[in-house]
């Protein structure tokens, strides 16, 4: 381990609103990582932090569900561990992020019917 290179770090946060059909009203979502491209990239192309931000989301930015409002911003952190390049890596976690989220919206809209009635 003392040689070996680590996955980025990810934070994700995500929430949301549920309509009155329990459909989703509103989805945001912040992501938080270590940018990976400032292994491969020259230091001024790491300027522009929209650019940055857009290479980094992970597939944040595609959305697979219906939602009435969507919100994603990403804020980078800096990393002393060396990171091993690939952009599929991100995904991974950005996806289980995700589906964990959607998962829980049913138990959401349960709980909010459960104390209403």
């Amino acid at each position: 381990m003392r040689h070996d290179f680590y996955r980025q770090y990810s934070y994700h946060r995500l929430s949301g609103a549920l309509d009155s059909n329990d459909g989703i009203a509103l989805w945001s979502h912040r992501v938080v990582s270590t940018p990976i491209r400032t292994v491969f990239d020259p230091p001024e192309k790491l300027k522009d932090p929209r650019r940055v931000a857009l290479q980094e989301l992970s597939g944040a930015d595609v959305l697979p569900y219906v939602a009435a409002t969507f919100r994603l911003d990403y804020a980078p952190i800096r990393s002393w561990f060396p990171e091993l390049g690939g952009a599929p890596l991100g995904t991974r976690s950005t996806r289980f992020a995700m589906e964990c989220f959607v998962d829980s919206l049913p138990i959401a809209a349960a709980l909010i019917h459960t104390n209403s009635g």
